[in-house]
């Protein structure tokens, strides 16, 4: 028996910040602060404005109820005191919703986890921030409800030094019970680390523990660093854990979504590995999935990718 009588559509989705945030990883201050000038003008040049363009044009001919993001961002500029040079904020969310108005569509957020945040001074004498976050969004003519709604950090995450002091890089997750077309279910959108495997284990291991404990069908989406198609360990941990991957339920054909160049000019699309996943169990089927912005006709005017990630478009009842 399907959980809903009508086939839900769900989109997940690594927006991708915009810049390689690695180059920041360093001991020497001096050089931390050039890296970082270099590193705020790759996220300008990366342009979120164009990309969420590209992605709402995707999002108006999919029209999906629930939509999970991570990677969402904001990057501020602000210059020294007593400056008249302009302060300058990038929101991610702020610009998307625009975006998807302009093009006819309403999505609101259901829940948000604010992840890592740090400000640093640069060359320039302004000082460059960036705060991280996930979230999910659902479709403001959506007939569901929302309840039990939860917003967490990982208690467990990577730290490194970033000119000369220990910063942590803070992910986590959220978690919603939806009552939907005749059924109630569960969807956990999270985002795993890319470095160590160690914090991916305890990671999983606080995932298993809390938003997933439950007997509802349960929807987990999201981006997980772990890359499926070498089945390991934190994959197989999901999968005996009763969870079915919906792009091995469905599909044959390899359904890699990373990794594009920093710079999102690569000519084709050069991915290799799998770590957007949707996951389901307790009753939950699903009988369709494909990638988004895979196509070269996904790109900004300025031949950017709308993402380093592919994102992925599922329906599940």
């Amino acid at each position: 028996m399907a959980i809903t009588n009508r086939p839900l559509k769900v989109i997940t989705w690594n927006v991708y910040e915009g810049a390689a945030l690695l180059p920041l990883i360093t001991r020497n201050q001096n050089a931390v602060r050039q890296r970082t000038v270099r590193v705020f003008r790759q996220f300008l040049a990366t342009d979120f404005n164009a990309r969420a363009t590209s992605m709402s044009k995707i999002f108006q001919r999919l029209q999906p109820d629930i939509i999970g993001l991570q990677e969402m961002s904001i990057w501020t500029l602000t210059p020294p005191p007593g400056s008249r040079a302009p302060s300058v904020t990038y929101n991610f969310l702020t610009i998307l919703q625009e975006k998807l108005r302009a093009a006819g569509l309403n999505y609101r957020v259901v829940a948000r986890n604010n992840n890592y945040s740090d400000t640093l001074p640069g060359a320039t004498g302004y000082t460059y921030g960036l705060s991280d976050f996930d979230v999910i969004l659902a479709r403001s003519d959506f007939s569901g409800t929302f309840s039990s709604i939860q917003q967490r950090n990982f208690n467990v995450n990577d730290t490194y030094i970033v000119g000369g002091r220990p910063f942590s890089l803070v992910l986590g997750w959220s978690s919603v019970n939806v009552t939907f077309a005749g059924g109630t279910f569960r969807i956990v959108n999270t985002h795993l680390p890319p470095i160590d495997p160690r914090i991916r284990t305890a990671n999983t291991t606080e995932l298993l523990r809390g938003p997933l404990n439950t007997s509802l069908p349960t929807l987990l989406m999201g981006f997980f660093n772990l890359n499926a198609n070498n089945n390991t360990l934190n994959y197989r941990r999901f999968i005996n854990a009763g969870f079915t991957d919906a792009w091995t339920a469905n599909r044959r054909i390899p359904g890699n979504d990373c990794c594009r160049d920093t710079d999102l000019l690569n000519v084709s699309p050069r991915l290799t590995r799998r770590d957007a996943l949707f996951l389901y169990r307790n009753g939950f089927t699903s009988n369709r999935i494909f990638r988004l912005g895979v196509s070269q006709r996904s790109r900004t005017p300025g031949a950017l990718w709308p993402s380093r990630y592919a994102g992925l478009y599922a329906t599940f009842q």
